[in-house]
């Protein structure tokens, strides 16, 4: 289960404070069976995400294997968590397949998993149109999505705090530099948390904290910032509940990919440049 915290905020720690508030709410023990049925599943995601890493991801296997839970145990604290992490799983491979994935879930009897396939079919409808996206950047720069219509562009949600943000980064680098010539643009939303005197915390930053991490790390395409963390503005107009989160947008401004991460990220590039 570990490893999925590199995949989605939903990942252990949504399910650490689930089960806490279940078990809190309901000190009856809970079944050996179910807390097996999880265990396995918690193994058959864990596979799910090294494959993905080597994208030889098998989401039908996987599916079946949630839906097969989810029959015996549909009010599991963890379920929420599954189905959002198949979610992700599925985007990396093909935003179509995510968006069936997201209609078989909008009727879920549990109202925790309805509501997260809801807000997925919300992005699903927001993002047949193009994006429309404006903002002065951290640095002073006047960013206007739709003034880049013509070239593929990156929309890059992101943070310093976040783990599996930093492992994309040299990749996203690497893409820049190779097709940035060639029509290829990057926008960064940075997710970072402002910076509270009363609380000190390393892992806030500032508007400045945040250019300083990008200058260092090479991130030379323009950065919003605006200190919110989850509350993040166009992380709440675009539901976004895990990071990173890639949206890669054709030279209409639509978008074509919600998860375009490691090799993937290339291929889509030179594909959508030839277009």
């Amino acid at each position: 289960m570990l490893n999925r915290l590199r995949l989605s905020a939903l990942g252990l720690l949504s399910l650490i404070l689930a089960l806490s508030v279940a078990h809190a709410a309901d000190p009856s023990p809970e079944p050996a069976e179910q807390t097996a049925a999880r265990t396995a599943l918690e193994k058959a995601y864990d596979e799910a995400f090294e494959a993905t890493d080597r994208e030889v991801f098998d989401a039908p296997g996987l599916r079946a294997k949630l839906d097969a839970f989810l029959a015996l145990y549909p009010q599991d604290p963890a379920a929420s968590s599954f189905v959002g992490n198949y979610f992700y799983y599925v985007e990396a491979i093909d935003l179509e397949q995510a968006k069936a994935a997201w209609t078989a879930f909008a009727n879920h009897a549990n109202p925790k998993v309805k509501a997260a396939a809801e807000k997925k079919l919300a992005l699903a409808e927001l993002i047949k149109s193009p994006i429309e996206m404006k903002f002065t950047a951290a640095d002073g720069r006047a960013v206007d999505v739709a003034a880049l219509r013509g070239k593929v562009v990156l929309i890059d949600f992101w943070a310093t705090w976040c783990g599996p943000c930093i492992q994309e980064i040299p990749n996203i680098v690497a893409a820049y530099n190779q097709y940035h010539d060639q029509g290829f643009e990057i926008v960064g939303i940075s997710f970072d948390k402002a910076p509270d005197p009363a609380k000190p915390n390393p892992r806030h930053k500032t508007a400045e904290g945040v250019l300083a991490f990008a200058a260092e790390k090479a991130m030379l395409w323009p950065q919003y910032y605006d200190g919110l963390h989850w509350n993040n503005v166009f992380g709440k107009q675009y539901g976004i509940q895990g990071i990173p989160a890639m949206f890669l947008l054709d030279k209409r401004g639509i978008v074509i990919s919600t998860n375009a991460r490691g090799a993937k990220l290339a291929r889509e590039i030179q594909r959508l440049l030839k277009e």
